[in-house]
């Protein structure tokens, strides 16, 4: 049994992210301890496999990539034993929303967090206005999160600070939006659909828009539709984790990986790269990446399995993280 992959899971509204890796992380520990009896118990005072290794008996990790906020809900990943150092990778890929705006509000925060105010006399935009403004930050864009959000400010989370009173200067930050579509306007009520990069606040994007066109807006609903290739068509329930189906429905690590250049190794490149040492570039097999900024490259062995992260250095690849087999088999 491998514990190293994905979980794709659909996390609902209401529910913290870190509420639902808790409940995923007592699952895969739960299958992890009942495999664990069933191997203990076949070599236990067998002669034959007395000079078996004794099984790794430290718990699988269980990590995520992507925090949501307690109201949106949707695809959220989680990385399974040594996969849980791989989520920083998956973080990378595009990403895709669906988020509902309603024009003529300002929160604190945003979105529902925080009371909503109606601004008297908002200007209503046309069509037209909001498909410009959309176009205006589609591309590379500078965003400045919201003060209710969870990025740190000299080791504190902004929205511990805000909720307090202080008054949080946020840094602006670069942020890459490949697409933005108007998916539906009914005034003040609108649907947009966004694929973005790693690191983008949907609630400011939505707020930005509604500036550009001479107003504000309160995000009422976000729902991650995709990670990379985990769709939330394919996500698994909180109900389906509560009954034990993690390990049948985790999906193999190097599906978290799509968006990086792929190395393909043979057996002795694998022996190579998980003891340290570095390939010659012109003696592998790569498939390049979608996205060329990305310098880290994944290996995989001949069995599908990624065993390393590497990176170009110069003419060679050289191994940056690797995984073992018998650390996450059991």
């Amino acid at each position: 049994m491998k514990f190293f992959g994905f979980l794709n899971c659909h996390k609902p509204p209401g529910m913290t992210s870190r509420d639902l890796v808790n409940l995923g992380t007592g699952a895969i520990r739960k299958s992890y301890r009942e495999r664990l009896a069933v191997v203990v118990s076949d070599t236990d005072g067998s002669p034959e496999q007395s000079d078996a290794p004794t099984p790794r008996r430290k718990p699988p990790k269980v990590g995520h990539a992507g925090t949501l906020d307690p109201l949106a809900e949707g695809v959220l990943v989680m990385g399974v034993g040594p996969a849980a150092k791989l989520t920083s990778y998956l973080q990378l890929a595009s990403k895709q929303y669906q988020a509902h705006f309603v024009l003529g509000q300002r929160s604190e925060s945003g979105d529902l967090e925080q009371p909503v105010q109606s601004i008297d006399g908002a200007p209503v935009p046309t069509l037209d206005e909001l498909q410009s403004a959309a176009r205006q930050l589609t591309g590379r864009i500078r965003q400045v999160p919201p003060s209710h959000s969870a990025i740190k400010i000299n080791g504190r989370r902004a929205y511990k600070m805000a909720r307090k009173g202080v008054d949080v200067p946020m840094p602006a930050r670069a942020v890459d939006i490949h697409e933005l579509t108007i998916q539906r306007y009914e005034y003040p009520n609108v649907w947009l659909d966004i694929c973005c990069g790693s690191g983008t606040y949907i609630r400011t994007l939505g707020m930005d828009l509604a500036r550009q066109c001479g107003t504000e807006s309160v995000m009422h609903h976000l729902v991650r539709t995709r990670v990379g290739q985990f769709e939330l068509a394919d996500a698994m329930s909180v109900q389906q984790i509560r009954e034990g189906r993690c390990m049948s429905l985790i999906r193999p690590a190097n599906e978290g990986l799509s968006h990086l250049t792929t190395i393909h190794l043979d057996d002795e490149q694998t022996w190579r790269i998980t003891n340290g040492l570095s390939l010659h570039v012109s003696r592998t097999r790569t498939t390049a990446a979608g996205d060329k900024e990305i310098r880290d490259a994944a290996a995989i062995d001949p069995s599908g399995d990624v065993c390393a992260i590497a990176q170009r250095r110069s003419d060679h690849w050289r191994p940056t993280r690797v995984f073992h087999k018998r650390l996450f088999t059991l």
